[in-house]
């Protein structure tokens, strides 16, 4: 690994302009305690508790607008990383190979001297 970046140096599949409009679902505001749980919840407990209200929201891509993003400012940021992985269908070798990169890029980001983070989200998608 040779060091982070703010975007992806080759240019590609940068979309100026794109952004589409879409309904995502929140939980609804309300004055139940609320539990979401990412993993299966106990026997008779929903996994998202509550009401779900939809909103239409403008969703943009932020790699327009990676250099004005801040993790102080917007809670995220966006870093072009590349990675050692070969096969991320391999559990052993994301947890050998990915974690620590993903560590010394958090690291690299925040300075913070101690990471910690608790979920890797997988996609795959048919074609």
């Amino acid at each position: 690994m040779d060091g982070i970046s703010e975007a992806d140096e080759s240019g590609q599949n940068n979309r100026v302009g794109a952004r589409i409009d879409a309904t995502l679902n929140y939980i609804a505001d309300t004055a139940e305690k609320r539990l979401y749980f990412t993993f299966d919840p106990p026997p008779g407990t929903p996994r998202l508790p509550g009401e779900v209200a939809a909103h239409t929201v403008s969703i943009r891509d932020a790699r327009e607008i990676v250099h004005e993003l801040s993790l102080d400012r917007q809670g995220f940021q966006l870093v072009y990383q590349q990675t050692s992985v070969e096969d991320f269908y391999k559990k052993e070798e994301v947890k050998r190979v990915y974690y620590p990169e993903v560590e010394h890029l958090l690291k690299e980001a925040t300075g913070a001297p101690k990471r910690s983070w608790f979920s890797i989200i997988r996609c795959a998608i048919s074609s």
